[in-house]
């Protein structure tokens, strides 16, 4: 496979693809018309780019193009929608250069306490002047605030302690105890953060929701005389805003990138307003530039890449669609044979399903392999019949978007090794009844045997009370809760799923106070019943089980 370098990536990884047997084309001034030139002549397969931008037309001159790979965390210099519109897959390397970005960080921070670039031009003019830089006011004992809380914001937070600043941070999934769990104060907003921080730095991925995150409205909420930080993306801030709050609030900022930046390694004649300002310093873009970090994200690219050319599969990928909880989805046990899939294919097409996923997984020595397929479509019973009939598809398992719980065809699970752990996904809705559940508890009951079963059993004779669960009444699962008596495993195991999903669903509100949802159950031999069980909450989270009794 060849490779295209087209920046300056550390020769640790470029070793990692040649010994791996790539050609690998290293030209780190290549930008502009220069890069799509030597795309269209080499075609590589794989494109490897740091800061350099890559757009649409770009990819239009290597037909050949197959991967391009950030060596970084962010990837807002590639054309994110025009790779995906040709099929091209687009990954970067989070991580490798948390430590960098954070190290210099903290020396930014240091340098505008003790004004040291100020320092450093007098003292190469001649000039002494001790009482001008004498007046610093120190670090220990200040509020630092982290907007992002990511690899990096973690990296920026551990080394804040050590300074002994107090920290308090706001990220999108950031919650109240993992905040406290990181010995951090929460923020409920970006804007929290500048109000309630001494120095406020920024920690997020360019994105349309973070475009000009730092506004005027971040900056009003900041303290006079306060330090402001960023090293992540100069999109992220309203220049202007800062500009105002440079002249207005005596702000003192360190960037390290600005907007408009050369993409050149090089470049004379560079101009910015900021770049002027005596409250502001400005570094070269250079977070990410120490030799550790290039090291570790030059071998992930070259993982990145090796992994793709071994398996098609891409680690760190940025541009594929999420999995839709909407579409349906079918499984498909066969015989490990030529033409096998193609039969199924074809009854998909003649069915007009929409392919949109599928991996088809081989059985050591057995001869067999089982395929999962997701599409989008008219769900149709009768083509799972037509692929049924295929002599080479021994089961056929079915889930469409609208079912509760999965489907599953006629087969003996009861004696197949390949089903020891049954996972099944169902969807909560605003009008199911208890009874639903306790269909879900039966069907669980069936594949843990005969003890679940007379489990199954008793609490199919709460079917009588046909009360909604979550309507500010107790669910009739709670008879379930009374009887502590001597019962079998699986039984036990059931009754605490059921008060689980009882307790998940706050009272008045309805089974759509969870929705989506889900639940595992896995079959034991060895136990003899239900070993494993658990509620799914929103977007597929573990629920924190309530056990109080």
């Amino acid at each position: 496979m060849t490779v295209l370098v087209a920046s300056n990536v550390a020769d640790a990884g470029l070793k990692a693809l040649r010994e791996a047997g790539h050609t690998v084309e290293k030209d780190a001034a290549l930008a502009g018309d220069a890069l799509a030139g030597a795309l269209a002549e080499k075609r590589p397969a794989v494109l490897v780019v740091r800061s350099t931008r890559v757009t649409g037309a770009m990819m239009d001159a290597d037909p050949s193009l197959e991967l391009i790979v950030r060596a970084g965390a962010g990837y807002d210099t590639i054309d994110v929608d025009g790779a995906s519109e040709r099929g091209i897959f687009v990954a970067n390397c989070p991580g490798q250069n948390a430590d960098a970005v954070a190290e210099l960080t903290m020396g930014l921070v240091v340098a505008l306490d003790r004004r040291l670039p100020d320092n450093v031009i007098d003292a190469r003019a001649g000039r002494w002047n001790k009482a001008a830089y004498a007046d610093a006011d120190g670090l220990k004992g200040k509020t630092f605030g982290i907007v992002g809380l990511g690899n990096i914001g973690e990296a920026v937070a551990e080394r804040a302690k050590g300074f002994e600043m107090d920290g308090v941070a706001w990220s999108r999934s950031l919650t109240k105890e993992g905040a406290a769990a990181r010995g951090l104060a929460h923020a409920d907003s970006p804007e929290a953060v500048a109000r309630f921080s001494d120095i406020v730095s920024v920690h997020v991925a360019s994105t349309p929701e973070t475009k000009h995150l730092a506004d005027r409205a971040f900056f009003e909420e900041m303290s006079d005389g306060a330090f402001f930080v960023n090293t992540s993306r100069a999109a992220v801030v309203d220049e202007d805003a800062l500009q105002w709050a440079l002249d207005e609030k005596h702000l003192r900022a360190a960037l390290d990138l600005v907007s408009d930046e050369p993409s050149e390694k090089e470049a004379s004649g560079f101009e910015h307003p900021l770049m002027q300002h005596p409250r502001c310093y400005v570094t070269h873009h250079i977070g990410a530039s120490t030799q550790q970090a290039q090291d570790a994200t030059a071998l992930e690219a070259a993982r990145v890449i090796e992994t793709f050319a071994e398996t098609g599969q891409v680690p760190n990928v940025v541009n594929l669609a999420a999995p839709s909880e909407g579409a349906h989805q079918l499984t498909v046990r066969h015989r490990d044979e030529v033409g096998v899939l193609a039969g199924v294919l074809d009854e998909a097409r003649k069915a007009g399903w929409n392919i949109q996923e599928m991996e088809n997984l081989i059985f050591a020595g057995a001869g067999a392999a089982v395929a999962h397929i997701r599409f989008d479509g008219d769900p149709s019973d009768e083509t799972v019949r037509d692929i049924e009939r295929h002599d080479d598809a021994v089961a056929v398992y079915r889930r469409w978007a609208a079912d509760f719980p999965v489907y599953v065809a006629d087969a003996p699970i009861e004696t197949d090794p390949v089903f020891d752990n049954v996972f099944f996904r169902y969807a909560f809705d605003p009008g199911t009844t208890d009874r639903t559940l306790l269909q879900l508890l039966r069907w669980a009951g069936h594949l843990a045997g005969r003890g679940a079963r007379r489990g199954a059993r008793r609490a199919a004779r709460l079917e009588r009370n046909d009360r909604r669960v979550g309507d500010g009444n107790q669910p009739p699962l709670g008879r379930l809760r009374r009887n502590r008596g001597v019962r079998p495993r699986a039984h036990q195991g059931a009754a605490r799923f059921a008060r689980r999903v009882a307790r998940a669903v706050p009272a008045g509100r309805g089974l759509d106070a969870v929705s989506p949802g889900a639940a595992q159950f896995s079959r034991s031999r060895r136990l003899g019943g239900l070993s494993h069980h658990r509620a799914l909450g929103e977007e597929g989270h573990p629920r924190r089980p309530d056990r109080r009794r």
